[in-house]
């Protein structure tokens, strides 16, 4: 099984997974600041081996497919944490496309940023402007959609909205965090499905 963290930063998340026994050949971390792998083998004193692959790219860029085929469908597991949240929706649309494009037919994605709830009344706090677009867990979904292509019934999305809890002081665009997977579709490109519905 191969595991990928887009937006892995310095890889924490990933040299966790490796002291718990994910095998650290099928690991990788993408992200677009060369400088954050170089500050994580300090901090974890990685000396001049490094025991995780790590590779510099955009995740936003319009070119991100065409600049990594070799990564193309190379993974089973897709992950990014705490980085969604950070972009405007269309970068939002574009990071999930990367994220789709890195899948396997049938594997995972999952991650988890800052979510919104609706309140008693049925309102939603909207983020500030100049934040990043915060998401209810069903409009992230529609957000999946609407990036892929894929359809609902071929997908298996799970969400769970968990109050965040390290905060001293709570405040409504940073109270929830969006915790989500997406079970990949077997035929995970919109266009040959389409063309097998016609058939």
């Amino acid at each position: 099984m191969t595991l990928v963290d887009l937006g892995c930063c310095m890889g924490t998340d990933l040299r966790k997974l490796v002291v718990d026994g994910f095998p650290v050949l099928d690991i990788m971390g993408l992200d677009i600041e060369n400088r954050f792998f170089d500050i994580g083998r300090l901090m974890y004193n990685e000396g001049d081996t490094p025991s995780i692959k790590f590779k510099q790219t955009d995740a936003l860029d319009p070119l991100f497919c065409e600049r990594n085929t070799s990564l193309e469908s190379k993974f089973d597991f897709v992950h990014s944490a705490n980085v969604v949240h950070l972009f405007q929706t269309e970068g939002q649309l574009a990071f999930i496309r990367s994220m789709a494009f890195l899948a396997k037919p049938g594997g995972l994605m999952w991650g988890r940023q800052v979510g919104l709830a609706n309140g008693p009344d049925g309102a939603k706090y909207k983020h500030k402007e100049g934040k990043g677009t915060r998401f209810t867990a069903d409009e992230f979904k529609e957000l999946i959609l609407d990036a892929t292509g894929w359809r609902e019934e071929d997908i298996l999305y799970r969400s769970e909205l968990v109050a965040y809890s390290e905060l001293r002081m709570a405040k409504p665009d940073k109270n929830w965090v969006l915790q989500w997977s997406v079970r990949v579709p077997f035929d995970k490109t919109p266009g040959a499905r389409r063309i097998t519905e016609l058939v």
